[in-house]
């Protein structure tokens, strides 16, 4: 990578240093295909950059056409033509960027974490309001010929026999192994006793 025309290798940045680099860029261009929520493209996308992204990566964070473009993994014109359009296009480099900061702004810490608490509240008052407060009276709702059939407990007899003679079958095997003689391996200085117990072999 370091061989590549016009290409600086920053090597790793992280606090003002990184900040600075998403500050100085003008187009954020990650091909990677193996992240996972992507935490790196939202923090371009937080300090105002228009996005050029793989679409099945960080694809959750990109709208195709409004604050960036969401590209196929081996697309590679795909990726060329979204770069070159926003590097010849002020105007539309200058529109991504606005949205994508707006689009950041629903991840901020304060709204992620009452959306949280706002999904747990609507679980729980479901919950009582509409099942009583009873898993059973929930289940009914999702019941089919094939559902529970082995039971609604939270640990079914069938599941609990199945470990039992499970747990109780390792104890006997591991019994019946452990009751094996084993030879040791034959040493020229050990006790002559053991060589006349188990008998002389040669060493593998």
């Amino acid at each position: 990578m370091k061989k590549l025309p016009n290409t600086t290798c920053a090597g790793w940045l992280d606090g003002d240093d990184l900040a600075t680099a998403y500050a100085s860029s003008d187009i954020y261009l990650f091909p990677s295909s193996v992240e996972t929520f992507g935490n790196a493209t939202l923090e371009a996308a937080a300090s105002g950059l228009p996005l050029v992204v793989d679409l099945g990566c960080s694809g959750h964070l990109v709208k195709d056409g409004v604050n960036g473009y969401g590209c196929g993994s081996d697309d590679l014109d795909a990726y060329y033509q979204a770069t070159l359009t926003l590097l010849t296009d002020d105007e539309k480099r200058a529109e991504f960027s606005l949205q994508s900061r707006q689009m950041s702004q629903q991840y901020e810490n304060r709204k992620v974490m009452s959306q949280m608490v706002a999904n747990y509240s609507h679980v729980y008052d479901e919950f009582y309001s509409k099942y009583g407060g009873h898993h059973r009276n929930r289940d009914k709702q999702y019941a089919n010929k094939d559902s529970f059939l082995a039971g609604t407990y939270p640990k079914p007899i069938a599941l609990a026999l199945i470990e039992f003679f499970s747990y109780e079958i390792g104890k006997l095997l591991t019994v019946s192994f452990n009751g094996i003689p084993k030879v040791p391996r034959y040493n020229p200085t050990s006790d002559i006793s053991v060589v006349a117990k188990y008998g002389r072999y040669e060493q593998p």
